[in-house]
């Protein structure tokens, strides 16, 4: 079991390094040391991200509720908090200077505790993000709580930067897919089937310990896992793009919108983002209604609508059940988009159900 208080001296030495490469090769010798659930974990929290986009988990952790549980698991006053804050501007370090400073909080703090490993910290996220109802932000301050309660300078910081996910090290996704393809290499892992392993299911971690495995090539595109958004990239000429890849579909293209379509049953999830930069969109279906719609946390969703707004640089997940075949049409209801190629059809076949319409009956009525 790997502490978390070596993958915080692993991100201080990341962080204290300006070389990409010498960054690169640091956690490339961590990430090779770990057994395949720390792994999983690791090479996310890496790059400042706690779930995968699969998970459908979101903190939800502000600075309120962070600095609420740096008071009460230190024993200090909301006021130290804000002056260290607009000294150093940074949470990590605010949570790092704080826990230095703990006051020792009854019998409790005279007992020898287990230090904390990946796997402790990554479990109590996952009770944060799943906490709900009245009480959940009480219970997202308690198990914050817990974790600066038990945590040293070091550990803090990280942990306070991992919950408003910033890491502030120097390492993002680029970063990650060398250091596994380095960490890995031996198992026939590189950096483009790295890459491809990452497009195809958004989750570094399932693509880390895919390369542990040896078992890159079979990563394929997963139901209810979106698939990686990439910007495109600059070729030389339409020619020149043409002769690299070959056939190529050509489509009007409408720039700041993003749709993926996922079915899994008889259910349907729609996952649509909206890159702007200035303009949002109300995401509109023809025929049928969303049964539920996820705008900002997995955990609560608004039932049955059938326009929703999407601001720009947001994402919303649209859930549905299509009750009878046919074609129904995605737009943005703001129409005159339409012609400019922001629209998309949704093609259902199977077999008609009497009991909601029959096309036969339809035309009989007319």
């Amino acid at each position: 079991m790997t502490s978390f208080l070596a993958f915080a001296q692993l991100c201080a030495t990341v962080e204290a390094v300006s070389g990409s490469l010498e960054k690169i090769d640091l956690v490339a010798a961590f990430l090779a040391g770990l057994d395949e659930a720390e792994l999983s974990i690791a090479s996310c929290f890496v790059m400042g991200t706690v779930f995968s986009p699969g998970l459908d988990l979101d903190l939800g952790v502000g600075p309120s509720i962070l600095y609420e549980a740096l008071a009460r698991a230190c024993g200090c006053p909301a006021g130290q908090i804000s002056d260290m804050l607009r000294t150093t501007g940074d949470p990590g370090l605010v949570a790092a200077g704080i826990v230095e400073k703990r006051r020792p909080l009854g019998f409790a703090a005279f007992l020898d505790s287990e230090a904390l490993s990946i796997t402790d910290v990554y479990e109590r996220f996952l009770a944060i993000a799943r906490a709900s109802g009245k009480r959940s932000q009480d219970s997202k301050i308690k198990n914050l709580q817990f974790l600066f309660s038990q945590a040293g300078p070091l550990e803090a910081l990280y942990i306070a930067r991992l919950a408003i996910e910033d890491m502030r090290i120097g390492v993002g996704e680029g970063g990650v897919r060398d250091a596994v393809a380095r960490a890995f290499a031996g198992k026939g892992a590189d950096s483009a089937s790295v890459e491809r392993g990452y497009n195809l299911t958004n989750d570094m971690g399932l693509v880390a310990v895919s390369a542990r495995r040896g078992t890159l090539s079979e990563l394929s595109v997963m139901i209810n896992h979106p698939i990686k958004m990439m910007l495109a990239q600059l070729g030389e000429s339409i020619a020149a793009a043409i002769g690299e890849s070959g056939t190529a579909a050509i489509e009007w293209k409408y720039d700041g919108a993003r749709v993926q379509i996922h079915k899994d049953g008889e259910k349907v999830r729609v996952f649509f983002g909206v890159g702007g930069p200035n303009i949002g969109a109300n995401f509109h279906i023809i025929g049928e209604i969303f049964d539920r719609v996820y705008s900002g946390s997995p955990n609560t969703y608004t039932a049955n609508e059938e326009t929703w707004y999407v601001p720009p640089g947001s994402v919303s997940t649209f859930e549905l059940t299509l009750d009878e075949p046919g074609s129904y049409t995605l737009v943005d209801h703001a129409l005159y988009r339409v012609l400019k190629g922001a629209v998309g059809v949704l093609h259902v076949s199977g077999d008609w159900n009497p009991d909601i319409y029959m096309p036969e009956a339809a035309d009989a009525s007319h």
